[in-house]
């Protein structure tokens, strides 16, 4: 989960989008280490929803923010199966 004052700042955060949830959790542990001031382009709590219908999230920054981001991990490792056509067949 990302958040932010601007929608500018939460598009700098392709970085983060090619972990996995394992190497999500390791850079927030070094990350919190650091005791400095987190930047928009860095999330602020890591989860994992499961098979559970709500989560609590624990975030490491505490500050007001107007803009949220999530971006999904966990959907990787699930299998998918697509019953649709796409949008361009008949």
């Amino acid at each position: 989960m990302f958040g932010a004052n601007s929608l500018e700042d939460l598009q700098n955060t392709k970085y983060f989008s090619k972990m996995s949830e394992k190497e999500l959790q390791a850079w927030t542990a070094k990350r919190s280490a650091l005791k400095a001031p987190y930047l928009p382009s860095e999330p602020l709590c890591v989860f994992d929803m499961g098979d559970k219908t709500e989560v609590i999230l624990e975030c490491t920054q505490h500050a007001p923010i107007k803009y949220i981001k999530f971006v999904p991990t966990g959907f990787r490792r699930l299998p998918i199966n697509f019953t649709s056509k796409p949008f361009n067949s008949n």
